[in-house]
């Protein structure tokens, strides 16, 4: 009774991290940014308290943040590199996906190896707006610098690529 108790929690709680994992919400992101926050000096002291950024709502690759009186859009502007640094650790998460999409058949360790230095260079990219709150977007990829022209049929003009699909 108890090891079937046991074994139905672990794997809901497996696939509640899948589901989240597929919705793109990533629960590392926003304490990363608000301690990046914190250590980068963008706290405010008033007299013995520490005023600091809170989070007021999480998307899926969208952060709101209240910013503390006394700090403006511009000093995290200034600061979004350091953002982008610190949520660009390098650690690298293979995953089970990942090793899925293997081919058994060709040369498994170049597969590896070239897997290993793909998700080694992986860069997250962030974007910095303000409506009355502090907007941090996320995104697992950066902007693509060049788009490869494809043509089409009939009359069409090309207008641009997003991030956001």
């Amino acid at each position: 009774m108890l090891f079937e108790i046991l074994t139905t929690g672990l794997m809901g709680g497996i696939a509640l991290k899948a589901f989240q994992k597929h919705k793109g919400v990533s629960s590392n992101d926003s304490g990363k940014i608000q301690r990046i926050m914190s250590l980068s000096g963008l706290n405010v002291r008033d007299g013995k308290d520490t005023i600091t950024t809170q989070l007021v709502k999480k998307k899926q690759f969208e952060y709101k943040f209240r910013i503390p009186l006394g700090r403006s859009f511009a000093d995290y502007e200034a600061k979004q590199h350091v953002f982008e640094d610190g949520l660009n650790n390098r650690r690298k998460n293979i995953t089970f996906n990942d090793l899925r999409q293997l081919d058994l058949n060709r040369d498994l360790l170049l597969q590896l190896q070239q897997l290993w230095k793909a998700k080694l260079t992986e860069q997250k990219e962030i974007e910095l707006s303000y409506d009355g709150l502090l907007i941090v977007r996320v995104y697992e990829k950066p902007l693509a610098k060049e788009v490869p022209y494809t043509s089409g049929k009939g009359w069409r003009v090309p207008v641009g690529v997003t991030r956001a699909q």
